[in-house]
This record gives structure tokens, sequence and C-alpha cells, in this order.
């Protein structure tokens, strides 16, 4: 975030280096967006047993409320509460209310029966269907190269979902809870949990792309974040019917850390990669993110990790890599 604010104020200071002619900005920028959405995803893993998938996502987004509306305040003062207009608001809370609620809620409770290193990879599968939908809503072209990469990553999400059939009901860190449905029949449900995370991902952000046409991303995240802060909030009450300071206080303070990390650090990160290497390089590199999890989830959660889940992680970023690209 002070990275981001830097490099809006340095644009106007005569005589200070931009940071665009910075080698290798955007590239750093990039790997540190990718180490923080695969280590953020392991603190809130860390504290599933603790704190609910719904609690946890209204906790993330509330801080990245908080933290880009300070951020959007110091860059446009008042102007803020003005600058998008009606039209594009109601856009941008609809992209919010898809992605970031229903997605980032399907995901959590998915992590939260299958682990990390299953669900991650799957939904981190959305820049496919991303490719899908910007091609039937803003006439994205067609080409081969991301054919072959839908057909790799297909198989990387088939293959990941067939190691969880082998899965020992203890694999996913949660084998003293209560299933109300045999193991892997309930592991194939969650499958389809991450897989709908990551519709609800790719058809958010084009949603999103089109909302912000001619206006900037931290103002217009300001904005709708609180929105979505305050939705999610409210479903939290009327499911929950408990307030978030019920919870343990060092869950509270692990999962408002990831939210740090991965929400505000995270996003910043990308938000500078996007403006020096362009959006293709920066999700090349963001999308290898499951090369973080996956690892950390084995070395901090104990989660197993077969051959065949790795050579499948491998796959999806390949294919993921060949359809940006």
């Amino acid at each position: 975030m002070i990275i981001f604010l830097v490099k809006h104020f340095n644009k106007k200071i005569s005589g200070i280096l931009s940071i665009s002619e910075i080698i290798g900005m955007g590239e750093l920028a990039a790997l540190g967006a990718m180490f923080a959405g695969g280590l953020s995803n392991i603190f809130f893993k860390s504290q599933g047993q603790n704190i609910s998938p719904i609690a946890i996502n209204t906790i993330k987004i509330s801080v990245g409320a908080i933290g880009f509306f300070i951020a959007g305040f110091i860059i446009q003062g008042v102007k803020l509460f003005t600058i998008i207009p009606l039209t594009n608001f109601l856009i941008l809370c609809l992209a919010l209310l898809i992605g970031f609620v229903i997605g980032d809620t399907l995901y959590l409770i998915s992590q939260h029966h299958i682990g990390v290193s299953i669900a991650f990879p799957i939904a981190l599968s959305y820049p496919l269907l991303t490719y899908l939908f910007s091609i039937l809503m803003v006439n994205e072209a067609f080409t081969w190269v991301k054919s072959i990469g839908i057909v790799i990553v297909l198989l990387g999400v088939f293959l990941i979902s067939k190691s969880s059939s082998s899965r020992s009901n203890d694999a996913n860190g949660y084998s003293d809870e209560p299933q109300e449905l045999p193991q892997k029949k309930t592991n194939k449900i969650y499958i389809f949990f991450a897989m709908g995370a990551a519709v609800c991902w790719a058809l958010g952000t084009v949603i999103l792309q089109i909302g912000l046409e001619d206006h900037g991303v931290i103002e217009a995240n300001a904005i709708r974040m609180f929105f979505g802060a305050g939705v999610l909030y409210s479903i939290f009450r009327v499911q929950e019917k408990k307030p978030l300071t019920s919870f343990q206080r060092r869950s509270i303070g692990i999962i408002i850390l990831g939210a740090i990390i991965g929400t505000l650090i995270g996003n910043s990160l990308y938000l500078i990669a996007v403006q020096e290497i362009g959006a293709t390089t920066t999700s090349a590199i963001t999308a290898s993110a499951p090369m973080v999890s996956t690892p950390l989830s084995a070395l901090f959660l104990k989660e197993k990790v077969s051959f065949w889940l790795i050579i499948a992680t491998i796959l999806t970023v390949t294919g993921i890599i060949l359809i940006i690209s």
C-alpha cells in the first residue's frame, strides 16, 4: 500500500526518479503479490477450526475496506465520495458480490473441508474461465494457444480432483469433525465449491473490468469494499447470531494479519505490477501462487501432498500461463 502511494505521488514531484524507471520493479511486485496470496491462505486455513468461513471473509473484506478507504482518501480527499458515477458504482458492487462475497466464501468453505493443497489450485484455474467470459462479454479474440492452455488446465484440475479420493480421512486436518456424508462424496461436493469459487472470481473479474473503465482501482475498491463489508457482516450476524468479537483474539489477529498480507499488500503489489509490466506478465507470475501454498500447507499444516497432486499443480499453472500469454 505504501509503495502504491509513493508511486502515485512521485509522478507529481519534479526531479525525482519515477518508480517505473527502476529495473525489475514490476517483476518484483508480481512475485510479491504471488507470495502474498499463497501465504495469506495459509493464515486463513490455520484458523479454519476456530473461525467460520463467513467470519474469515468478513474480517478480510473489512480490513481491505479500511485500508483502501484510507489510501483512497489520501489520494482523492473528499472527492472520493463522488468520483465514481452511480452506474459504475452498481457494476462494481455487483462484481464484488459475485467475486469477493460469494466467490471467497465458497473457496473458504472448500478449503476448510478439502485443504489448501487441493482447493487453492482448483480455484486458481479462474483465469481459464476469465478468458471464456471475456470472449462472451467483452469480445476478446480466440486463439489456439489459449485453447491448448484450456485443455492443460482441465487436465490439471481433473488430476487434482481425482487425487482427493485417495486422501485419508484426516488429510484435511479436520478428521475430528463429524461428516454428514461419506468422505469421498463429501470431498467431491467441496471440490465443486472450489470450482464455483473459480467461476465467481472469473465472472466478477470481467464485470469489474467493465465497471473500472476510466476509474482508478484504489478509489473503486475503497467504495465497493465498504459496501461488501456491510453485506458480509449482515450475513454473518444472521448466520452466526454473535459478534465477531466472540472469537478468540488470537485467531482474529491471525486472520487480520493474513488480510493485511493478502488483501492489502497483495492487491497493492498486484496493481503496481499491472501498471509496470502489464496484466499478461503479472497474471502469469501471480497464477503460480499454488507453488507457494502447496509446500507451505504441507510444511506448516501437515497436509499430505502426493506426487500426482504436485504434477497436477504444475499442469494447472502451465495451462494458465499459455492462456494468458
